[in-house]
């Protein structure tokens, strides 16, 4: 590999400096005219020879090609370079760890257990990887040791991570609430979010499910086949769909205050009122007893005066008491965490002074349902049958 220098001439009018370098028959190869400068690509001893030539033309070296260039970028970036390569081979060396151990149980004491277990076969965090069988072992024993406990049980190695899936044997003990159960659909909707906490999902978001569809089994498959029964548990929040029919009268009836009170003096003998005497005034006052005794109570009472009303909505606004009465009887349906995602008339029109309204409203909503496997199960053999 030829070793070359890229050398830059500056100075004024620097053709006659290459006129020189020809006459004296120094090879050359390449040369680049620039503004304020001429480039020339040269051998070492090419430019050893350009050096000697007396002139007061500035002559620097800019960059190195072949084996010299080589040699000049390993000095400038050798120390990167030992870095990436140590951090490579830290890389591989970690890799051959397990770095993190993930168990798959809400169970604090199951995941206790465990480790417990995991440790006790030389498994633990920053351990040499285990193969497979070594693994299929530690797997059996440690569902042998633990058969009252545990109902399946499956280790597997990803990368650096320890992967611990465990699903907990069904006892008699609190047998409401470890009895198996899948999570279904309590009604029609679109899903918009599931937390699933317990069971195997079997529906995503945005995911379109009917009354009564299995979102959550309580069934756990493996490979096709079922390796274990759990009771599934989770929230599944989907946007739910209702009209609501309303209607109501054009003409209606208030009661508007008058400005003019009543303050009445008032005998009461055996819880029969008898009014002694009454005024009209603009004052506001509190009912008083004046006099009691076993027989009969003096009081004065205030009441205030009413005048009947009647007057008629607008189309308009009679629409929109309708539709916040509508939006009313959903709220009452719904928890806290729910609530109402729009509402829009799909139908008005007025008939004998009365106006009719359908209105469609749109929720989001936990339909999530608990329902026995045992009675699913049933209902799909019935159907069979």
């Amino acid at each position: 590999m030829l070793n070359y220098f890229w050398i830059e001439i500056k100075g004024k009018n620097t053709k006659r400096l290459l006129v020189k370098i020809f006459k004296e028959n120094i090879n050359i190869e390449n040369i680049k005219y620039e503004k304020d400068r001429t480039l020339l690509k040269v051998s070492y001893d090419s430019y050893k020879k350009i050096k000697q030539i007396k002139t007061s033309y500035e002559i620097n070296i800019i960059k190195t090609s072949g084996k010299l260039n080589i040699i000049e970028k390993y000095q400038k970036y050798k120390i990167s370079l030992l870095i990436f390569i140590i951090s490579i081979f830290f890389v591989i060396f970690m890799s051959s760890f397990i770095l993190f151990i993930n168990i798959e149980t809400d169970n604090s004491n199951m995941k206790n257990l465990i480790k417990k277990q995991l440790n006790e076969n030389g498994i633990t965090l920053f351990s040499l990887k285990k193969d497979y069988d070594y693994l299929n072992e530690v797997k059996s024993k440690i569902k042998a040791e633990n058969e009252n406990s545990i109902e399946w049980l499956e280790l597997s190695i990803k990368g650096v991570n320890l992967n611990v899936k465990v699903i907990e044997r069904v006892g008699n003990k609190n047998k409401e609430n470890t009895e198996l159960k899948d999570i279904v659909a309590e009604k029609n909707g679109y899903i918009r979010k599931v937390y699933s906490r317990k069971g195997e999902l079997l529906k995503n978001i945005d995911d379109y499910v009917k009354k009564g569809e299995i979102i959550i089994s309580g069934n756990i498959h493996r490979n096709d086949k079922v390796v274990g029964k759990v009771k599934a548990s989770g929230k599944v929040y989907a946007e739910v769909w209702y009209i609501v029919k309303l209607n109501e009268n054009l003409n209606y009836s208030s009661l508007e205050p008058l400005n003019k009170n009543t303050l009445k003096l008032s005998l009461k003998v055996q819880n029969k009122e008898i009014t002694l005497f009454k005024i009209k005034t603009s004052k506001e006052s509190k009912n008083r007893t004046l006099f009691k005794n076993d027989i009969f109570t003096i009081f004065l009472k205030h009441e205030k005066n009413y005048k009947l009303k009647r007057d008629k909505y607008t189309e308009k606004n009679l629409e929109n008491i309708l539709k916040t009465k509508a939006k009313n009887e959903i709220n009452k349906t719904l928890n806290k965490d729910e609530y109402i995602i729009k509402e829009k008339t799909l139908k008005k029109y007025v008939k004998n002074g009365r106006m009719y309204v359908e209105v469609f409203i749109s929720t989001y909503e936990d339909i999530a349902k608990e329902q026995n496997i045992a009675k699913i199960e049933e209902e799909i053999k019935e159907k069979e049958e």
